[in-house]
């Protein structure tokens, strides 16, 4: 069997789970011997490349490269588009419904209005669609009408690439972390202000916080908050995380805090904690139960400044939670 893997990216560095989730598949299909043809929408660098590609480079390009596969899989919506034109079994794994549903997603007015036609599209022509969680299931059951029977769940997996590393040198101070995408749904600023409310409780506890991910332009704005805010020696923004370093940064983190108020899935909170670094999220956020089952739920931006130092503070309940 041959299967033909289609994703916007395989670069899982660039901070997006859903990069990340077509990464680790194509890795799981080729270690299981079965032959895998990957196509990459944005394999190439062009002027207007998001119209370009998904318009007219893209579809072409899954016509005539997909010919000799017996299932082709689309790793989000975005990569079926084609679907309607390919006459053989094609999957579809729909992530999340935050362009839609998510208030504080950035999307643009006409994406939440066009979105839900695509995503019926592409889901009557799909033989199969794998959501990502019960929560992602339940939402195209009621946002969307597609028959649950339709629908498999499939919770992502997390790799062996994550493991705790043994720490036998004195740390000089404590670091919170963050890794993954800038999208405004992430509330990146929420978590900077969160961690100013800690430094301005604890003058005393010597801590950074570290975060990884975004790109250039996104990096511009955290950097002006905090500036403003007077911590440029301890907000440090590093950029992209390199993929074969990601292990050793999660474990470089006392307590790794993601503020996002929607996730499809969350698997960054399941690579941490798979590291043994403590979890905080925010208690109201949308986020799926089998993600959030252990991790600490803030209530507030100054009850997530409580949960740091409570983590930061004791090495108990860090190693407990």
């Amino acid at each position: 069997m041959k299967i033909g893997l289609i994703a916007e990216s395989f670069e899982a560095e660039k901070g997006t789970g859903i990069a990340r989730y077509a990464d680790e598949l194509r890795k799981g299909l080729i270690e299981r011997g079965i032959s895998v043809k990957s196509l990459s929408v944005n394999d190439y660098s062009v002027p207007f490349q998001g119209v370009f590609n998904h318009s007219l480079l893209y579809p072409s390009r899954v016509l005539m490269e997909m010919k000799n596969v017996d299932i082709v899989h689309a790793t989000s919506p975005g990569t079926a588009f084609v679907f309607p034109f390919l006459r053989k079994p094609k999957v579809v794994t729909f992530h999340d419904m935050v362009s839609i549903l998510c208030g504080g997603s950035g999307a643009a007015f006409y994406t939440k209005k066009i979105n839900p036609i695509i995503y019926k599209m592409i889901a009557a022509h799909s033989s199969k669609i794998i959501a990502n969680s019960l929560q992602t299931k339940s939402e195209l059951v009621e946002n969307l009408k597609i028959s649950s029977e339709k629908i498999n769940v499939v919770n992502m997996g997390i790799s062996n690439a994550f493991f705790p590393i043994s720490r036998m040198e004195l740390r000089e101070c404590y670091f919170v972390g963050y890794l993954g995408s800038f999208l405004a749904r992430k509330r990146i600023g929420y978590l900077i202000d969160s961690f100013n409310l800690l430094i301005n409780a604890h003058p005393e506890l010597r801590v950074k916080l570290m975060i990884y991910g975004g790109t250039e332009k996104s990096e511009f704005a955290l950097s002006e908050q905090t500036k403003r805010l007077g911590l440029e020696g301890q907000v440090h923004i590093m950029g992209p995380a390199p993929d074969e370093q990601i292990n050793d940064i999660y474990n470089s983190f006392d307590v790794f805090v993601l503020p996002s108020e929607w996730e499809g899935f969350g698997i960054p909170i399941l690579e941490a904690q798979k590291c043994g670094v403590p979890v905080i999220i925010r208690g109201e956020a949308h986020i799926p139960g089998e993600t959030s089952l252990h991790c600490v739920k803030s209530s507030s931006c100054s009850d997530m400044a409580d949960k740091m130092y409570a983590l930061l503070s004791d090495p108990v309940l860090r190693d407990r939670t």
